[in-house]
């Protein structure tokens, strides 16, 4: 008899399994959790959606939501979330203003909901990690001061654009006339390059960023520079107190010039601030 009951009970679990979506943990009772326990978003002016659900919607659910923001700059436009009977989803929208934003800036928040309401095996709180991302806009032109393979290049100088609601987040399009823009943040004397560096064969261990310039060696073909991304390489004259860049100022750094056939070693070169808007 015992054996008989198991079975049917058995039959009825997976029989229901089959009835309503999966989630992250074994429905039992009216209780619900967060599918996942947070998330990273780019801060671009939509709101922000996290899904929330249950195991079991035989009833209705009004679930009061909480929200923890340490720098005051959302809007909780779901403090309740309403499930009706037979609903398994809901979701929980968070606002805010894009205007009062600055970019690399971490606006963190989290969203939870009282513990009595948890699934045994599920997440009550919900950590967001946002940030505004950077906007680039033309700001001016670089011109090449000192490099090695100057005769060489083609272009000479460059586009710079500064990011938006910043002084001193740059990038420089196509260094060398390369498809590599050099984006840094200026910091008093020295800039902090950001374009990510890349393991290479000539400096095991030590990542450079790949310059894969226009200039074209007459007897070993294509020069390719790799840039030091030690800020402690990478000088900076002229530039004001907020690290804004104006005509004239001056940022180095140190590269290493390759060829397929070999290298040109270490040179240290500069670009000067030819013009701005």
């Amino acid at each position: 008899m015992k054996k008989t009951i198991f079975i049917i009970l058995a039959a009825l679990v997976a029989f229901a399994s089959c009835q309503q979506p999966e989630f992250i943990y074994v429905p039992d009772n009216e209780d619900v959790s967060f599918l996942e326990t947070g998330a990273s978003v780019s801060l671009e002016g939509q709101d922000i959606v996290i899904p929330i659900a249950r195991g079991v919607a035989s009833e209705e659910l009004a679930l009061g939501i909480n929200l923890d923001d340490p720098m005051g700059v959302y809007t909780l436009k779901t403090p309740v979330v309403n499930f009706e009977k037979d609903q398994y989803e809901g979701e929980i929208v968070v606002s805010y203003d894009i205007n009062a934003l600055k970019p690399v800036t971490e606006y963190n928040f989290s969203v939870s909901f009282d513990e009595k309401n948890m699934s045994v095996v599920g997440d009550n709180v919900y950590s967001v990690s946002a940030m505004m991302p950077l906007t680039y806009k033309d700001y001016g032109t670089v011109t090449i001061g000192y490099c090695y393979v100057s005769s060489l290049l083609e272009n000479k100088t460059y586009t710079l654009q500064k990011a938006e609601f910043t002084t001193n987040y740059y990038k420089v399009l196509g260094l060398y006339g390369s498809a590599t823009d050099l984006e840094f943040r200026v910091d008093g004397e020295y800039f902090t390059p950001l374009t990510p560096a890349k393991n290479n064969k000539w400096f095991s261990g030590y990542p450079l960023i790949e310059v894969v310039s226009a200039a074209v060696h007459p007897s070993y073909g294509v020069m390719t520079g790799w840039i030091d991304p030690d800020p402690g390489y990478c000088p900076v004259q002229g530039a004001t107190g907020d690290g804004t860049l104006v005509e004239g100022s001056a940022f180095g750094f140190d590269i290493y010039w390759t060829v397929s056939a070999g290298y040109f070693g270490w040179k240290s070169e500069h670009l000067i601030v030819s013009s701005v808007k």
